[in-house]
């Protein structure tokens, strides 16, 4: 299994940090987001609707028709899935049309379906997933926890180290209890023993 790819979209720009060895992905105006945040590409997936200029000499661009099943950044997260990659940091990806920013987090519980650790980064929210599975999230201060069930039903929720805590608890996609819940410790722990959780963190007003 590969280590990291990070994609970075062409939603409200967000920096975040770039790891040696991580194998970078641009989509579309995401190129421009790149060249903010001071990053060079390994690739391009792109049907340049959104970015007009050039691309650098040397990168490659994988073109995408404008009309398609799946958006660019979709695009690049199941490129990202086949190829094998463990953790996906998706950057640049929220802020902008509420359909697309509803598709990208739709697409980050794709990705947590196929078994990779996911996470988008935005400079005011975070959004990981968990499918069957746990996570547990570092201490982000002035920020709000909440949780999410994907699934029409989610079972054996478990919440620690959260002001509010729960064991082997009940989620519904229709009526949810999750939301806005705090850090008490260093580190939360979200347990789901059978559906899918989209968490999210959000920074206070």
């Amino acid at each position: 299994m590969k280590n990291r790819c990070v994609i970075i979209a062409g939603g409200e720009y967000s920096s975040g940090r770039i790891l040696p060895g991580d194998f970078v992905i641009a989509c579309d105006r995401g190129y421009e987001n790149a060249m903010r945040l001071g990053v060079t590409p390994e690739l391009v997936i792109a049907d340049f609707d959104s970015y007009k200029g050039e691309v650098a000499e040397g990168i490659p661009v994988m073109r995408l028709p404008v009309e398609k099943d799946y958006t660019d950044l979709q695009t690049a997260v199941r490129y990202a899935v086949d190829e094998g990659y463990g953790e996906i940091v998706i950057l640049s990806a929220l802020g902008g049309r509420l359909d697309h920013t509803f598709t990208n987090l739709q697409t980050v519980v794709y990705a947590a379906s196929r078994g990779v650790r996911v996470s988008l980064i935005g400079e005011t929210d975070a959004v990981y997933a968990v499918v069957n599975s746990s996570i547990t999230l570092p201490r982000m201060d002035d920020y709000m926890l909440s949780v999410f069930s994907m699934t029409d039903v989610s079972l054996g929720i478990t919440l620690r180290g959260v002001k509010y805590e729960l064991t082997d608890g009940t989620l519904t996609r229709l009526e949810n209890i999750g939301t806005s819940n705090e850090w008490v410790s260093e580190e939360a722990y979200i347990e789901v023993k059978d559906g899918t959780l989209l968490i999210i963190a959000s920074r206070r007003n």
